[in-house]
């Protein structure tokens, strides 16, 4: 029977009834790598080509890898790191750079291989709106220098441009980024004072910040 329905999602899949493929796929318990093979390509940031590859894959690909991940235990570090580096390329494709859904997705917790995901990054988007997906990329990969770095050559292009309100959000972000650094005072340090040198009122919130998260966890 699981040959059967292996064998009736690939032909579904060849008709472009791809949210039916999927039901087949997994009744016939699919290998995770066979399905992910359907959809690559040549191309490091496209998977098919043909028109409705929007379409295969949020009606195949991507619910067919979050249901499988949750099946697939810590210890298979490999395929995890496959499915989530596929997951973000399929994310980025399908709504953009900075969509609420794959930054939700980087927010959570993930095995994205960083350099695979740069370069699809890079390949679909341009500068003013990929900056928010690195950051959160290099966040969850505890690469918080990397993400600092990035969102302060941002604040550096908005300030030198005069643009009194992108500069300002820029500032924000890194004081929200920095009072989540409670342990690391030495970036937290190192980046506050270009910050200050902005908005010293903004930039203090650094510290009011960090010293109660401390008082909490104390208390």
């Amino acid at each position: 029977r699981r040959e059967l329905h292996e064998k009736y999602g690939r032909a579904e899949f060849k008709r472009k009834r791809y949210a039916s493929a999927r039901t087949h796929f997994l009744r016939a318990l699919t290998n995770v790598r066979d399905v992910m093979d359907m959809f690559s390509s040549s191309s490091s940031s496209n998977f098919l080509n043909i028109k409705d590859e929007k379409q295969a894959l949020s009606e195949l690909l991507i619910p067919y890898l979050v249901q499988k991940r949750r099946n697939i235990t810590d210890d298979d570090k490999t395929l995890l790191k496959e499915i989530d580096t596929t997951l973000f390329r399929a994310y980025l494709c399908v709504n953009g750079a900075n969509s609420p859904v794959l930054l939700a997705f980087l927010r959570s917790n993930n095995m994205c291989v960083v350099e695979e995901c740069e370069k699809a990054i890079r390949k679909c988007s341009d500068t003013t709106t990929r900056w928010e997906a690195l950051v959160e990329l290099y966040a969850s990969c505890g690469m918080h220098r990397k993400a600092l770095n990035l969102l302060l050559n941002r604040l550096e292009d908005e300030v030198r441009k005069h643009s009194g309100g992108e500069s300002r959000k820029f500032v924000i972000r890194m004081v929200e980024y920095l009072s989540c650094l409670e342990e690391n005072e030495n970036l937290i340090f190192e980046f506050s004072r270009p910050v200050f040198n902005v908005d010293c009122g903004l930039a203090l919130r650094v510290f009011t910040s960090t010293s109660n998260h401390k008082k909490k966890r104390l208390d």
